[in-house]
């Protein structure tokens, strides 16, 4: 079934961030995007890439972070998809799988032996 010019749209959109490096990936939270306080004007605001994302379907949610960028201390936001449901973004961009896989799944916590 061929895509709609949403759905194309929001696809463009994210896997341009991957390819431009404006997403990372780690083992503590899955995919990040941050975005500044009020870089609208320039880049993809925050509202625009979770619209595109619920349009594709990718489960996420929004946090508001402070990071220090040239020793200043920002307030931005920061748009995750857990590690659990990458899958989601997969469909939309393959080509992360190779990043997923560089980086490497988070282990889960060891159970501890059962005494007996």
């Amino acid at each position: 079934m061929p895509l709609t010019q949403e759905e194309r749209s929001a696809q463009r959109l994210l896997v341009g961030l991957l390819r431009g490096g404006n997403a990372t990936l780690d083992t503590a939270v899955g995919l990040r995007i941050w975005r500044a306080q009020g870089s609208g004007e320039w880049m993809a605001s925050v509202e625009e890439i979770s619209e595109h994302l619920e349009v594709l379907g990718v489960p996420h949610h929004v946090a508001v972070v402070r990071r220090t960028y040239h020793r200043r201390l920002m307030t931005g936001f920061e748009i995750r998809v857990d590690w659990d449901d990458l899958a989601a973004v997969l469909r939309w961009a393959p080509s992360l799988q190779r990043l997923i896989d560089a980086v490497g799944q988070p282990m889960a916590e060891e159970t501890p032996p059962a005494s007996g």
